[in-house]
């Protein structure tokens, strides 16, 4: 997540459905803290039998659903808390070619519709 640092772990199980563990039913977990040079804040993400989806290219573990609502929760959350992001240079190099590639698009936009 750039500018906050965000510790934690994620777990993922198998459901027992009738006494036996279900290969097609989960519980995804990320339990996390941030921001980590000074941790003053932690989040738990739960969620029961959380689906296949296309952005997760079918994967249902917590590294695929949970870490990702733990990212949108804390980026909503954290200016809320006054928690100011801390950008390294490697976070600064990211954003430099994220807005590259943006500009390239927003250039070639007004090209596809015409």
């Amino acid at each position: 997540m750039l500018g906050y640092r965000v510790g934690g772990k994620t777990g993922t199980a198998e459901k027992v459905i009738n006494g036996r563990y279900s290969k097609d039913k989960s519980l995804s977990s990320f339990i996390g803290a941030f921001p980590m040079d000074h941790p003053r804040y932690s989040i738990l993400v739960m969620l029961d039998e959380p689906g296949p989806l296309p952005e997760t290219f079918g994967f249902t573990t917590a590294g695929w659903n949970a870490v990702p609502t733990a990212h949108n929760i804390i980026a909503r959350i954290a200016p809320i808390l006054g928690v100011e992001p801390v950008f390294s240079p490697e976070d600064l190099a990211k954003l430099a070619k994220q807005k590259a590639v943006e500009d390239k698009l927003a250039k070639q936009a007004p090209e596809r519709q015409g």
